[in-house]
């Protein structure tokens, strides 16, 4: 940055050159990585020298006002290195952030007709989307996307449907607990189904051993045994007409 110097020196009036070779010298200064109590007082001396000399600007014509908001912040530079210690890697191109989003791309929205009105009105309305989104965020109301929520509304209603028509379609309800609930561990084939079966064909053996033996002592009644005298059969929780089982 020093070649700057030499570079203007002679070329404008030398008020210019010692303003900007102050700013300088407190860039450099402000930028070092440990700052004891004499660089601080040697930083207020440069910015006072700055401030002084920077009216050459406004005299010369160059600019109408010395009120930039860099040239603010310097005069806080010295009360916040003392409170928090050297700004190494101190950015401070946030203002320059904000002026493109206020100012740069509300100037390219407009038409270039009345341009301030439109400017002023969408910076407004950005503000009052950027407020709604975050009251809705912390409603909880902004989870995932539309087609997430569509299909997270299909998916319970056809539930819903499948439990009022009273469906007993195993493999489909598998399915849905499943699909509902990846992280669960339940199996619905195992625990008592198992125990179930086993007594199940128990049963059945021995109402067919005690049939067996009604059908070689000449008995046709059913009665408890579940044969065709009782209308049906019920040993092993079915129930079959009549017709549908020959002996």
């Amino acid at each position: 940055m020093k070649v700057y110097l030499a570079a203007i020196a002679g070329h404008v009036p030398s008020e210019m050159v010692q303003c900007i070779s102050a700013f300088m010298d407190f860039c450099y200064i402000a930028r070092r990585n440990a700052i004891s109590s004499s660089d601080l007082t040697k930083l207020q001396e440069l910015l006072s020298r700055f401030q002084e000399l920077r009216t050459i600007f406004a005299d010369t014509g160059v600019t109408e006002t010395l009120a930039a908001p860099r040239q603010h912040a310097m005069t806080h530079y010295i009360r916040s290195i003392e409170l928090f210690g050297a700004p190494n890697g101190l950015c401070s191109s946030i203002t320059e952030s904000q002026h493109i989003r206020s100012i740069k791309k509300p100037w390219r929205s407009s038409n270039r007709c009345n341009p301030l009105h439109q400017m002023t009105l969408k910076v407004l309305r950005l503000e009052k989307l950027a407020a709604l989104r975050s009251s809705l965020e912390a409603q909880g109301l902004m989870w995932g996307s539309t087609s997430q929520y569509m299909a997270h509304c299909l998916l319970n209603s056809h539930d819903n449907s499948d439990y009022c028509d009273g469906s007993d379609d195993e493999s489909h309800s598998d399915s849905n607990l499943n699909s509902e609930d990846p992280g669960c561990s339940y199996d619905i084939d195992s625990g008592g189904d198992d125990d179930d079966d086993d007594n199940n064909s128990n049963y059945d053996n021995d109402d067919y051993d005690s049939n067996r033996n009604e059908d070689s002592n000449g008995g046709d009644s059913g009665g408890d045994k579940g044969l065709p005298g009782d209308g049906g059969l019920e040993g092993n929780g079915q129930c079959l007409p009549t017709d549908a089982v020959q002996v």
